[in-house]
């Protein structure tokens, strides 16, 4: 809860709504946290057996979010109260869809459903529509409708039939945990407020890091290549207020909380090199950012080793810093 608490402080947000979008049986919810520390009721599908929920989610039901208005969709069959939110850009699916990556089931799954839910609700959605998924085994931040159409193996199935062969030729279907272990979750976010936290095998939480490797640059190449070319661009993905303490010379910052509505700027690149913190493999968001924009279709997609950290340890001054 800690880097919420953080977010919404800073930003001076107001909690309205704590959404859950199924009841997990791999992952401990933390709804009831929001709800007892900002007053937010808790809500999830009108089908959902979850005890702790205030507002139960009609398919097609409005949600009312300051100016904007969110709308319900009924997505079941990853579980049986799936339920996914969408505005008129983006949409948050939660499980439903493995972007990038494999899909996993529950016990529960329901295959008929859930190729339903992809067939007759996500795809019909405008092409252009942000997908936030809520895990996915690829490491990618998001996608859109379109790109998932044209790649994801899943969306090219029409049977339930095709989609169970699928799943379960796959190399490693990826775990859950225990049958025990899944019961507990489910158990505690079935709760109002649950005391006892249950102690879980680490593979409950089936959304593991991609560790595969990604295109890299060191700083020493870098600096040699920079401003050479009209074609090429650094981005700085950390957000505005890093930003300002000092950046690398000729960056654009792109923070990582815009990037999913000002990627389409970065197509006009025949390369572009991506700077986050440190750069390391304990720094996600820069390998993330790459295998995003990679997969979103930009051509020639780099890391920057060491990141903006490695670029000031090999000597070299930051824009606008401040001397100290």
């Amino acid at each position: 809860m800690s880097d919420y608490r953080a977010f919404i402080a800073e930003r001076g947000l107001k909690v309205v709504m704590a959404v859950d979008t199924q009841l997990h049986p791999d992952r401990l919810s933390a709804t009831h946290l929001f709800h007892a520390e900002y007053g937010a009721p808790i809500a999830m599908s009108e089908a959902t057996s979850s005890q702790r929920v205030h507002h139960k989610l009609k398919d097609g039901e409005e949600i009312e979010l300051g100016s904007s208005k969110l709308q319900a969709l009924g997505t079941p069959g990853i579980a049986p109260d799936g339920i996914s939110i969408a505005s008129s850009s983006w949409v948050l699916t939660g499980h439903l869809l493995p972007v990038g990556g494999r899909a996993s089931v529950y016990s529960g799954t329901d295959f008929p459903e859930l190729v339903r839910s992809w067939n007759e609700v996500l795809v019909k959605l405008p092409d252009a529509t942000l997908i936030f998924p809520g895990r996915d085994s690829g490491d990618l931040l998001f996608s859109t409708v379109g790109t998932e159409k044209a790649k994801n193996r899943y969306l090219r199935l029409r049977s339930p039939e095709e989609l169970r062969s699928l799943i379960f030729d796959q190399p490693e279907i990826p775990r859950l945990g225990s049958a025990a272990d899944q019961e507990a979750c489910l158990a505690f976010n079935r709760e109002v407020a649950p005391q006892v936290i249950p102690l879980l095998d680490p593979a409950t939480d089936a959304s593991a890091p991609n560790t595969n490797s990604i295109p890299s640059i060191s700083v020493a190449k870098l600096v040699k290549k920079l401003g050479k070319a009209s074609t090429e661009a650094l981005i700085d993905i950390r957000e505005p207020d890093d930003f300002a303490t000092g950046w690398i010379s000729s960056s654009l910052n792109i923070p990582l909380s815009e990037l999913p509505f000002r990627y389409q700027e970065l197509k006009r690149f025949n390369r572009v090199y991506v700077a986050s913190l440190s750069g390391s493999r304990g720094d996600w968001r820069g390998p993330a950012t790459v295998r995003t924009l990679a997969y979103l279709g930009l051509p020639d997609v780099i890391a920057v080793e060491g990141g903006v950290r490695g670029w000031i340890q090999f000597g070299y001054p930051l824009e606008g810093a401040k001397s100290r």
